[in-house]
């Protein structure tokens, strides 16, 4: 017996009849659209302005889970931007963007804003504000004066401008003629300064600087005689002071030879007085704050500039038998990366942790024994910049 569908039978008879049927197509689920991630408000913003490279912006990096692609750095209120990556957690406004479009001794703030393929934080809380500073002017009519064979007295006045930040005093440098390896240096908070125990029959140079915590400016150098004069020193002929500051301007109160009278020079008198010289009013002078030395911001609570690493030549097996031509001494100072900002305060520290296998001799590495050699390195802080972080690194030796 034969069995016929059902659904065969109506459609027969539908089509008999003239009955068009419908036959729903089979519906697909539709995609969903994408939640977008949620990302959360960076926090930890910190800025700085370092005269080596420009204003400098921290912050703290979110989690590798918040799906960040990139940060974005604003500051106020220039609106300048700056892109850093997911994995980074600082941005630099490098000195090829400055003074366009930052101006000296102008506050900024900085915020940050992370963002990924399909959104965007809210922006962090501002940074504290900081301002591109600089070193102060130099002083200006650098006076000396003989005071007896062995003492000469300086006085100056002080540049006005300070660069934004607080003079701590003057440096005030001696030597004598062509003799810079003689230099020595005073360090005062007033205008002037003694030098004793000089050289009799010596011709010295002077030269003073204005200082705060980005630096000092040297005024141009002066030139003085101690007493008494030889006849030799007298037929050198050495520099004449000429007061008006140029050869054409002759007046009578040129120095010549400490003041001490000269049978070599004719002196006469100017069709016009000698141009007054400007002597500001010590009101006037810049406030000098002797604890000033240091930079007037702190470190960012973040940043761990000075990234000591181990360079890529610790991924090659090294050789005892090559090493032991330099008496086994590898040299691992020239490898450090420091970020371009690694300075004389700042001392990179290295241990071995392998004491078998190699061990640190000052800035270079005694290799011991075949095996793995493993060290650590970090760069430590300063007035600037907090210590790197602990880094570690790995090496083979070989026989």
């Amino acid at each position: 017996m034969r069995i016929i569908s059902h659904k065969y039978v109506g459609a027969v008879i539908a089509a008999a009849v003239g009955i068009t049927t419908f036959i729903a197509p089979i519906s697909q689920a539709a995609t969903p659209t994408p939640t977008p991630t949620v990302i959360p408000a960076v926090t930890g913003v910190s800025a700085m302005w370092d005269p080596k490279v420009g204003f400098l912006v921290s912050w703290t990096q979110l989690a590798t889970t918040s799906g960040v692609s990139s940060y974005v750095v604003t500051a106020n209120p220039s609106g300048a931007t700056c892109t850093a990556t997911a994995f980074a957690n600082q941005c630099i406004y490098s000195n090829s963007t400055v003074p366009n479009p930052f101006k000296p001794q102008t506050p900024y703030t900085f915020t940050v804003v992370a963002k990924s393929a399909t959104s965007s934080s809210a922006p962090s809380q501002p940074s504290a504000s900081t301002a591109w500073l600089g070193q102060p002017d130099y002083p200006t009519t650098l006076v000396t004066q003989t005071i007896s064979n062995t003492e000469i007295d300086v006085t100056w006045v002080p540049g006005i401008g300070t660069g934004g930040a607080p003079v701590y005093g003057y440096k005030v440098y001696a030597w004598p003629y062509y003799n810079t390896a003689l230099q020595t240096m005073q360090q005062v908070t007033g205008t002037s300064a003694k030098f004793t125990g000089l050289t009799p029959s010596t011709w010295y140079e002077f030269s003073v600087a204005e200082c705060n915590a980005y630096g000092c400016d040297s005024s141009d150098p002066a030139d003085q005689y101690t007493t008494p004069l030889t006849a030799t020193l007298t037929a050198t002929h050495p520099p004449a002071i000429v007061g008006g500051g140029n050869a054409s301007t002759t007046c009578f109160n040129a120095i010549l030879n400490g003041g001490t009278a000269s049978t070599s020079v004719t002196l006469t008198k100017a069709a016009n007085p000698c141009p007054a010289i400007a002597i500001l009013p010590a009101s006037s002078y810049p406030v000098v704050m002797p604890s000033a030395t240091n930079f007037p911001v702190p470190a960012p609570v973040n940043r761990f500039t000075n990234l000591s690493s181990l360079m890529l030549f610790m991924a090659s097996a090294q050789s005892l038998t090559v090493w032991a031509k330099y008496g086994d001494l590898m040299p691992i100072a020239p490898y450090f990366n420091n970020y371009g900002v690694l300075n004389s305060q700042s001392v990179v520290t290295l241990a071995s942790k392998t004491q078998t296998t190699c061990a640190i001799s000052g800035m270079n590495i005694h290799l011991l024994a075949a095996g793995t050699c493993t060290l650590t390195s970090q760069t430590g802080g300063d007035t600037w910049y907090l210590p790197s972080a602990l880094t570690t690194g790995s090496f083979t030796i070989t026989k």
